[in-house]
């Protein structure tokens, strides 16, 4: 499971094995590098880690037990140049929505002002 925490701009990265000693993410935002991104686990066996990506798309797989490779089964797959295929994510680009400035807003205080005329002394 994948999803995009919009606050941090983090990809949340989430895998149930719950028999596994250690579970890493790797792919080619960093390398292919088994250490780097290694994942915890919780108490249901779920193994989670955020990664900050910037906009693209990424493969990926998970590295079990220092001995085997796994795919997201949430992702699409993309063939790979081992016979086998890598998981894919996408990281769409945050647009946040502009807002017009906003108006002053009349107090009590000005209000009356405005409507108070100058009288001439005589």
């Amino acid at each position: 499971m994948i999803k995009f925490n919009k606050l941090t701009k983090k990809t949340f990265f989430v895998i149930d094995q719950p028999n596994a000693q250690s579970v890493s993410l790797a792919g080619d935002f960093n390398g292919w590098d088994t250490q780097k991104h290694p994942m915890k686990k919780d108490k249901k066996g779920l193994w989670k880690i955020d990664v900050a990506l910037n906009p693209g798309a990424y493969q990926f797989r998970y590295f079990i037990d220092n001995s085997w490779w796994m795919n997201d089964p949430a992702t699409g797959e993309i063939p790979n140049d081992q016979g086998s295929a890598n998981s894919v994510v996408t990281v769409e680009a945050v647009v946040r929505a502009t807002r017009k400035p906003a108006e002053k807003k009349k107090t009590a205080k000005t209000a009356k002002k405005m409507t108070v005329k100058k009288t001439k002394r005589k």
